[in-house]
């Protein structure tokens, strides 16, 4: 599909953005898995891009959904991250003026939607 509207956002944010989101999606998969998935969806239109990034990983525990953005928080016991990555997304989302959702399922995988305005 052809994007028809253009959209004006701030390209150090976005990259920060799906920087972390791809990362994290890579650094937690299913070592075990033999397929291995992780899907991008970019949709604009009506002055507003819609990002979603989804994997087949591990999942998150939904205990640990609302503290998940938090700076320093690691939601998996495997040793690795700084706990830096989902606060800095969440934080360049919201300055670019939108907003972040999570979908995950422990062993299941994680989906993030991202909603953003254009900037012009």
């Amino acid at each position: 599909m052809k994007q028809e509207d253009i959209f004006y956002s701030d390209e150090s944010k976005i990259r920060v953005i799906l920087n972390n989101l791809f990362s994290n999606s890579v650094q937690f998969q299913k070592r075990e898995s033999p397929e291995k998935k992780i899907t991008l969806t970019v949709v604009v239109e009506d002055g507003k891009a819609s990002i979603i990034l989804s994997d087949n990983g591990i999942g998150i525990d939904t205990k640990h959904h609302p503290e998940v953005f938090n700076l320093f928080t690691r939601a998996t016991q495997k040793n690795v991250g700084t706990g830096l990555g989902l606060y800095m997304v969440k934080e360049a989302v919201e300055q670019l003026g939108g907003t972040i959702e999570l979908q995950s399922e422990l062993h299941q995988g994680t989906t993030f939607s991202v909603l953003l305005p254009s900037l012009k």
